[in-house]
C-alpha cells in the first residue's frame, strides 16, 4: 500500500490513502518524510515469522511443564 504525505502536523504526518481518506501516522515512522512524499507500507512475512518464533520461545521458557 502506498500513501502520500499531505502535510506535517506536529508529531504526525497526515497521509492520503488510495481511497482519498486522510489518516494520521506518527512522524517517528518516517522522520524524514516531507509533503508530497510517497510512503510504502507493507507486511514482511519473513520478519513476522521470526518474531512469532521468538515469542513462542519466550512463552515456552516461561511456561515450562
Amino acid at each position: 500500500m502506498q500513501v502520500t504525505v499531505d502535510k506535517l502536523e506536529g508529531d504526525y504526518l497526515v497521509v492520503e490513502l488510495a481511497s482519498g481518506e486522510m489518516v494520521n501516522l506518527p512522524k517517528k515512522l518516517a522522520p524524514k518524510a516531507q509533503e508530497g512524499d510517497i510512503i510504502d507500507i507493507k507486511i514482511n512475512p519473513e520478519a513476522t515469522k521470526k518474531q512469532a518464533q521468538k515469542i513462542k520461545n519466550l512463552m515456552d521458557d516461561l511456561f515450562v511443564d
